[in-house]
């Protein structure tokens, strides 16, 4: 297996549409695998083999991506569980998820702002 290396990410998508994806959510594919073992996780992806490691802070955003109904619950939830500004949490929230988006971990499904999926 090969360890998904984590530099270079660019997130300029992020930016560039972080209002229209705030209301997207995160669907975690079937051949995504996660494991979690005190506090920290592993996710694996099937398909190519290549697996990446979560820290804790990390594996929070991970289940509040992977549970919440829009990504903006998920940010919420988590500006308010670390008790930081929503800039600074939208910001690392944005970098996170493109990294796994560019590792196919997850799948982000848009939404219009009522929350039905785009047609």
């Amino acid at each position: 297996m090969n360890k998904a290396d984590d530099t270079g990410c660019s997130h300029s998508g992020w930016r560039d549409d972080v209002n229209r994806l705030l209301h997207s959510r995160v669907v975690v594919p079937d051949h995504v695998l996660v494991r979690e073992l005190q506090g920290e996780s592993i996710i694996l992806n099937l398909h190519n083999e290549q697996y990446v490691g979560l820290d804790q802070v990390a594996t929070v955003m991970w289940a509040a991506l992977a549970d919440a109904e829009s990504i903006d619950a998920a940010r919420a939830e988590l500006v308010e569980f670390y008790d930081v500004s929503d800039e600074v949490l939208t910001e690392d929230l944005g970098r996170f998820l493109t990294r796994l988006v560019d590792r196919d971990l997850v799948t982000v499904i848009e939404t219009d702002a009522v929350g039905d999926a785009a047609r």
